[in-house]
């Protein structure tokens, strides 16, 4: 029995300890202005997503053993931002077009990055890591 505790707790020290996602957002939600989401603390070579919406909430995505909860209410949207580099980090901007009426875009938006990454070598073959929510408050005329 004590073999077994000593086994147990040299995995458990063994197994480094997961990095804390973080998600920075910068722009402004005016037609013409560029938004730029920066993704850091995830491991390398994990594709990453970035949820928008236009409120805070609690959504559950996939359901089942693949279930994640993100931290934004429906209706939102979810694009691929790209993979995290070798240091865990991603960016990637978007423009705003300059003709789009200030009408259409809201007053404030909230963001959460997630990452995705697949291991098949044993254990559970998929995990989602999610960040914080950063937002972005309009500044328009």
């Amino acid at each position: 029995m004590k073999m077994i505790v000593v086994l147990v707790a040299l995995l458990v020290v063994a197994v480094p300890a997961s990095a804390q996602l973080s998600l920075s957002m910068s722009g402004d939600l005016c037609p013409g202005d560029t938004v730029t989401a920066s993704v850091s603390g995830g491991g390398s070579d994990l594709l990453t997503f970035l949820a928008a919406a236009t409120s805070q909430g609690s959504t559950t995505l996939l359901g089942g053993p693949f279930g994640v909860t993100i931290d934004l209410s429906a209706p939102f949207i979810i694009l691929p931002i790209g993979t995290t580099d070798s240091n865990g980090d991603v960016s990637q901007s978007a423009a705003f077009p300059a003709n789009l009426p200030p009408s259409v875009l809201p007053n404030e938006l909230h963001f959460q990055a997630a990452t995705l990454a697949f291991s098949f070598g044993g254990g559970f073959p998929m995990t989602i890591e999610t960040s914080n929510v950063a937002t972005i408050t309009s500044a328009c005329p």
